[in-house]
Formats: structure tokens, sequence, C-alpha cells
């Protein structure tokens, strides 16, 4: 019996992304087992146990979600898989060592939504005005002069050469300097909605900044709380947006990993005591069996794959 555990490269704070868990019954028997995923202490799932039956030579591919409320590093630890018999009178537990680190960014999903918006053009009635006309000083090239040209623009020396009214003309600025400034005072840490409002304030910049690098200016990242944070110099280039997600991923709450413990727990469903401390995904141990909160809920899709 052998299992896999495929998670995303990246999460997206505040939304539901799929973990993909492959199995593969390589025995001549038919299995009934129960799989337990050690999932990273920061989202303080404690309750997650899925059943699964399993024909010999099948293989199957289980899929559940996850919704990450903090931003950092987060850790998965090892898959176990209980094993049971026919009438299960008895269970073996076999650990698949299986530890990964996945990176939790500011909500992707909703930038690349709003980065697919970044070039509409609406003719008439749109959600979009378009540019309006205001004087520029970036130079493009000189033209004659043609009636409703602006008389400021006139190139005296162009026109004593050639004899005949020229005029500069002048292209719409671009390669503005755009600046996301995020107060990440104690204010921002409030929660809401299952995040902090720091977190939205950034979800909400991100979906700015994106914009504003694909219609061909200059995004940059100021953040401050009761002194100046990071500054990230306004820029273009193709891997300013990765430079910004680094930093808004290191930027006040979430950072690194969670160290919360939690010494006492309602009554509510059974759960392995590993999966409700905060100690090393190495040091945990399965049973024995402790009490916990059923808040947390976990659906599975199990699908064949090959």
């Amino acid at each position: 019996m052998s299992a896999v555990r495929k998670p995303p490269q990246v999460f997206s704070l505040g939304d539901e992304l799929q973990v993909q868990v492959l199995l593969h019954n390589a025995s001549a028997q038919n299995l009934r087992l129960t799989l337990i995923d050690e999932l990273p202490d920061q989202l303080q799932i404690r309750d997650q146990r899925i059943p699964v039956r399993i024909a010999a030579g099948e293989k199957l591919a289980l899929e559940y979600g996850l919704r990450p409320t903090t931003r950092g590093v987060y850790t998965f630890g090892n898959l176990n898989l209980f094993l049971q018999t026919r009438y299960a009178l008895a269970e073996r537990r076999l650990i698949v060592d299986h530890e990964q680190d996945v990176a939790v960014y500011p909500s992707i999903v909703q930038m690349k939504q709003f980065a697919l918006r970044a070039h509409e053009t609406v003719l008439v009635g749109g959600q979009r005005r378009p540019r309006p006309v205001t004087k520029s000083y970036e130079f493009d090239q000189i033209k004659e002069y043609v009636r409703g040209d602006d008389l400021r623009s006139v190139n005296w020396k162009a026109t004593a050469r050639r004899g005949e009214l020229m005029v500069n003309k002048y292209a719409v600025e671009r390669a503005q300097r755009i600046y996301s400034v995020i107060d990440k005072g104690r204010v921002m840490l409030m929660p809401f909605g299952g995040l902090s409002l720091l977190d939205y304030a950034i979800n909400a910049s991100l979906r700015c900044l994106i914009v504003i690098l694909r219609r061909d200016d200059r995004a940059g990242l100021i953040t401050f709380s009761d002194k100046l944070g990071d500054v990230l110099t306004a820029d273009s280039k193709p891997d300013q947006l990765r430079r910004i997600l680094k930093r808004c991923t290191g930027s006040g709450s979430g950072r690194g990993r969670a160290t919360t413990t939690y010494s006492t727990m309602p009554p509510g469903v059974f759960c392995p005591r590993g999966a409700c401390s905060s100690s090393s995904p190495t040091s945990r141990a399965i049973p024995p069996w402790t009490e916990c909160s059923p808040s947390c809920a976990v659906s599975v899709a199990i699908t064949p794959w090959s």
C-alpha cells in the first residue's frame, strides 16, 4: 500500500484550494482503511479522518479542501494509514514519511481574476471610463501644425528651419510610479471574517498593483507601523510582482509557523493527539485519542486515477 500527497505549489490566503492524495493498493486483497493526514498546525484541524475502501490493484485519488487564514510556511507531516481486516477485528498502522512545506501567499486567486480584466476595453456604457485627455510632457515627435493644435506647443526652432508652423506632439505618460502604502499597526491585526484587516489590505493592494503592472506603469510597496517598514522601489521589471509577493508574505501577522498550543478542548469528536499540538510533525503520536472541537470539517472527493 502506497500513498502520495500532492498539494498546490503555493496556497492562496483566504481561498480554498484542493490537496490531492494518491493511493495505490498493490496487494491482492480488498482493503478498508482510514487516512489521517498530519495537517499544518496553523489550520488547527484536529478531526480529519477519511474512510476509504480500495479494491485489489486499484488506484484512488482523494481530494480535500483547505482554506488557510494566515500567511507564512505551512508544514505537512506524515500520512497515516490504518488498515483494517475484513471484520475490523484488527488494525495495522502504516506511516508514510511525507513531510512537505508549502508557502501561503496573499490571495493569488483574486489577483489573477483582476489581472485578466486589466486590459479590458469598453466602448460604450462600460464599467471603466476612458483615460481623460490631460496635458502630458513626455515628448513624442514634431509634426506640422493643424487647426486645433495647442499653440503653446509650437516649436519655434523647427518652425524657423522648415518655414512653416511646427508643433511638438506629446505622448500619454506611461511608466508612472505608483506606490501602495500599507499600515501594519496593531489595529490592522484585528480579525474580521476569518482574516485580519492587514490581510484584507494586502489582498486589495495586490489586485491594484497587478493591474498597474499590466498597464505598463511602475508599482512599488511601502509598509509602516510605528516606524517605516519595507520599502520596495517602484519598478516594472518582470520579477517585480514576485518581489512584491515575497514582501507581502512576510509582512505583519502570519510570519513563520504557528506556536499556539491548546491545553484544554471542549468535548466533541475524537482526533489524534498529535494533530492538536504545535510540536514538530516528526514527534507526533497518533494514539491515544483525545477530544477536540468539531468545528473544522473537511469534505473529501474520491476518484480513480491511472
